[in-house]
């Protein structure tokens, strides 16, 4: 026996009728109005209804209504299409009371899409029908459930870019100034480090692929691929492993007589992406030895923090949007702050000094709705460039002049010197920690989401 689920209980049709009237024919059987959204439009004889309607909060359709657990034959759009029993018919037959010749059934509304939509059951008798002498039922064991009417949050996959860009008076650091720049994250704690929602940590989840994660926290990579030393630097996080910053656009943006000359509305770098890996094994940073003498060098993005999120409970990185309606840093999941150690590395010539003037965070543009429109970029000149190529809804920037005079400070990050924090760790690397604005919170669970900021940095190291 069927039944339905999370519907009203269905109405019978009943009449008072005489022994001996016919389904057609001169002592025909009382008529029925047709219900609104049925095929017919007036009473005809043979033709029965019935309305099939859920409970409140939930949504029938047509196509949710079997018959003795048998699924009616969709024969087509007919007007507002409809499912079909046949008496005949050796799929349907064997369901269908011996009284009935057909039965369809139909949504009452064009868009049945519409959680008012009832089912409306036509019911079309045998045209031989004879009313008995006494009282007579047909039965129709109907089955099938509604489903709930709460809206369906569509399936979204944001993501949070956090990337340092950095001009040193040269589009290549070695071959100009004889110096290259290494760059590593630090987090305050391992639960930040070990975050899953770390694009790299996403690694760890099957202990392979092609980019090292940022901390190895389940020791998933030791001795594994290219690292062959224990302990490694994937063992740590404060700081993580170092990678050689390398320049790939800045001969388009940056020119050595004035550094702070990005203006372009969107910041000109919105979209770019820096390439960055480990490389060179001259004047190198101490845990590029980890990788030696491997042929191949993995890429460890250490000049960015790339974070992704999905709505999808059944992904790694899911994350409740009940629990996390936003991001705030400190949360557990943003980190309170955004942490670099920056290093020239072995070299014997220049040391790296923890002050304003030769560590210069000038610009911050942070952006949303960012479209990855890489594949045309080369067609656009950096200077002319706006928002409106990029779909962003919008652009937050903090800058400084020339003279280090705040002009305005409006991304997500605070430009202000006087919360940037300078720490000199050694006498050729420095922390620098960029803290999030006061009161700043993400929110990312729209449809289309991304929130990219890009920080533009000055280095400036000493030759000694």
């Amino acid at each position: 026996m069927a039944n339905l689920i999370n519907c009203q209980q269905v109405i019978a049709y009943t009449a008072e009728e005489f022994a001996g009237d016919t389904a057609f024919g001169v002592s025909t059987l009382e008529l029925q109005n047709p219900p609104a959204g049925a095929l017919e439009t007036s009473a005809t004889p043979l033709y029965y209804y019935l309305t099939i309607e859920s409970e409140s909060g939930y949504h029938i359709k047509a196509e949710n209504i079997n018959i003795g657990g048998v699924n009616g034959e969709y024969l087509g759009v007919v007007a507002n299409g409809y499912n079909q029993w046949t008496s005949g018919s050796v799929v349907t037959g064997s369901v269908v009371p011996s009284d009935i010749f057909n039965i369809r059934t139909m949504d009452s509304l064009a868009d049945n899409t519409d959680c008012s939509n009832k089912v409306i059951v036509e019911i079309v008798l045998q045209p031989t029908f004879v009313m008995p002498a006494n009282d007579h039922f047909i039965n129709i064991d109907f089955g099938g459930t509604a489903q709930s009417c709460a809206p369906v949050d569509l399936v979204v996959n944001p993501k949070a870019k956090f990337e340092l860009f950095i001009n040193s008076n040269a589009d290549n650091f070695e071959a100009y100034m004889g110096y290259n720049i290494y760059l590593a994250k630090y987090f305050d704690s391992e639960q930040y480090a070990s975050s899953i929602y770390i694009s790299q940590n996403q690694n760890l989840q099957t202990c392979n692929g092609d980019y090292p994660p940022v901390y190895d926290y389940s020791g998933c990579w030791n001795d594994e691929n290219y690292f062959n030393v224990s302990p490694s630097c994937l063992d740590s996080f404060q700081p993580t492993c170092y990678s050689r910053y390398r320049n790939v656009f800045f001969n388009d943006f940056f020119d050595v007589t004035n550094t702070n000359n990005v203006t372009t509305t969107c910041g000109a770098l919105a979209v770019w992406n820096n390439a960055n890996n480990l490389g060179g094994a001259y004047d190198s940073h101490p845990n590029l030895m980890e990788f030696l003498p491997n042929m191949q060098e993995p890429i460890l993005h250490s000049h960015l923090y790339l974070y992704r999120f999905s709505s999808d409970i059944s992904d790694d990185n899911y994350l409740s949007q009940v629990n996390y309606p936003f991001l705030v840093p400190g949360d557990g999941i943003l980190p309170p702050y955004l942490c670099w150690y920056i290093s020239v590395g072995n070299n014997s010539n220049w040391d790296l000094a923890a002050s304003t003037e030769t560590i210069d965070v000038w610009k911050i543009v942070s952006t949303t709705f960012v479209p990855d429109l890489s594949f045309i970029l080369s067609s656009y000149s950096p200077s002319t460039i706006n928002c409106s190529i990029f779909g962003t809804s919008g652009s937050l920037i903090s800058e400084k002049n020339n003279n280090g005079d705040i002009i305005q400070n409006n991304s997500n990050l605070d430009i202000d010197p006087d919360n940037i924090d300078i720490t000199q760790i050694d006498n050729k690397t420095i922390k620098l920690k960029i803290p999030f604005q006061p009161g700043f919170q993400a929110e990312i669970w729209d449809e289309q989401f991304a929130r990219n900021t890009k920080i533009f940095l000055n280095v400036y190291p000493t030759e000694i």
